[in-house]
């Protein structure tokens, strides 16, 4: 199955505000299920209560000038087990080679052999295999190792990475809906190499809390605004030209800029128009085209100029927005050469670099420019802002995430997302959630 959901976020009271291009990052909770099972497979109490010290030293040591935060600044403490491993820990990310490294402390010899094979230099093959394409969860690793037990938990909390909020591109516009903030998602599922069903942590999260099944309530959603930096809109939205190319959810952000600019049109009656082509691709017209309705409805009042879709599973031949570019490739080249600003969103993989090779293909045949003077073109718009692509823009670093919640970045609050589901710290509640695309 693929799904999916367009969610609204209620933004009143919050004193949040946002602009088209931005995103929110939302703070993701680990399957009940999951944790529960692996909590019981570390032989863990889940409702310990623990605390941190630096290594060797002592409560006095805190006292002294030690920051007690700075040790692992993703846990807010004292906190139980069971709300790190909820909250704070990934534990369904294929382990890193450090993580299976540590492992094969606590298993026997047979199993720390294959273990530290796994994660040396000359296992990197093995590694790929196994762990990178393999992408097993911590539970299913340590299923198939059974000798691995008896890991304190110190060094669990050093070992598992934090479990980082997730980034999601807004697909709305503040001049149309003010006190809401749009976003749609792919519920990521997928079957693994091995056969285990793999579910994304925050999309399933999501979808768990507030998708069409969840209890109904609007319960409050944890999460803050991004800014895109130079991905927005133009300054003048009525008379710039502008190309967006975004396939699948891609086309989200796109929704956003095309209200803004609706909007501005409709403000400014007397400026004429610049062009506004959109380049959309999906697999089936009638099965998973974004915002349909709303798209060609722009495309009937002049929002946008030029709609072009890409129906990848429509006859013999696949088609993607790539191919729809070349054929139009002397009207972009001359908006291209004219200062029209293009803009690129989707999941970063092939895509990008396909519509990146089919952009320079077509100013070499139509531009004007010399072969060898194209990609230095390129490379200008992109410094002036005039080629701006959001290419699976998903995870905070590791830095960021620290830095938020030691500054309390999130939301309201200067607590920790554990802290705050235990004290009900949200201000944002969601109140529609719909299902765009159901496959299967």
């Amino acid at each position: 199955d693929r799904r999916v959901l367009h969610l609204e976020v209620d933004l009143k009271g919050s004193g949040l505000s946002y602009n088209p291009g931005d995103s929110i990052g939302v703070l993701p909770a680990n399957d009940p299920a999951e944790v529960e099972a692996l909590l019981l497979r570390l032989g863990l109490d889940g409702d310990q209560i623990f605390t941190l010290q630096p290594k060797g030293g002592s409560t006095a040591d805190l006292l002294s000038g030690v920051d007690q935060d700075m040790l692992l600044p993703h846990l807010r403490l004292p906190c139980s087990v069971r709300t790190a491993f909820t909250y704070s820990l990934d534990v369904t990310s294929p382990p890193r080679k450090t993580l299976v490294r540590t492992l094969a402390e606590y298993g026997d010899a047979k199993e720390a052999h294959s273990l530290k094979k796994l994660s040396s230099r000359g296992g990197k093959e093995l590694f790929t295999v196994n762990i990178t394409k393999g992408h097993p969860t911590l539970l299913q690793v340590l299923t198939q190792y059974p000798s691995v037990r008896n890991i304190p938990l110190a060094v669990l909390l050093d070992a598992l990475p934090p479990l980082m909020p997730r980034h999601y591109s807004l697909t709305s516009a503040p001049a149309e809906h003010p006190s809401s903030a749009h976003v749609a998602f792919s519920v990521v599922a997928f079957d693994t190499p091995a056969g285990h069903p793999h579910r994304g942590v925050a999309t399933t999260w999501l979808d768990r809390c507030y998708g069409p099944n969840a209890p109904k309530g609007g319960a409050p959603l944890p999460l803050f605004l991004k800014a895109g930096g130079q991905f927005h809109p133009p300054a003048d939205l009525v008379g710039a030209d502008m190309i967006m190319v975004g396939p699948g959810t891609g086309v989200a952000p796109f929704r956003g800029f095309l209200q803004a600019r609706r909007a501005a049109i409709k403000a400014n009656p007397d400026q004429t128009p610049g062009k506004a082509w959109l380049f959309f691709g999906c697999r089936h017209r009638d099965q998973d085209y974004l915002y349909k309705e709303e798209l060609e409805a722009m495309a009937e009042d002049g929002t946008i100029s030029h709609l072009v879709t890409a129906f990848s599973r429509e006859g013999g031949e696949k088609m993607y927005v790539q191919h729809r570019m070349m054929e139009h490739a002397e009207e972009l080249a001359k908006l291209v050469m004219g200062g029209a600003y293009f803009y690129v969103c989707g999941d970063g993989g092939q895509m990008a670099k396909d519509v990146n090779n089919t952009l320079v293909t077509i100013l070499e045949k139509h531009s004007g420019l010399k072969e060898k003077d194209v990609s230095m073109h390129v490379r200008t718009m992109t410094t002036e802002g005039k080629y701006v692509r959001d290419i699976g823009r998903k995870l905070a670093t590791k830095h960021t995430v620290s830095t938020m919640i030691q500054e309390g970045q999130y939301a309201h609050s200067v607590h920790s997302v554990s802290t705050m589901i235990q004290e009900g710290q949200f201000a944002h509640s969601v109140h529609s959630v719909s299902t765009m695309i159901q496959e299967g």
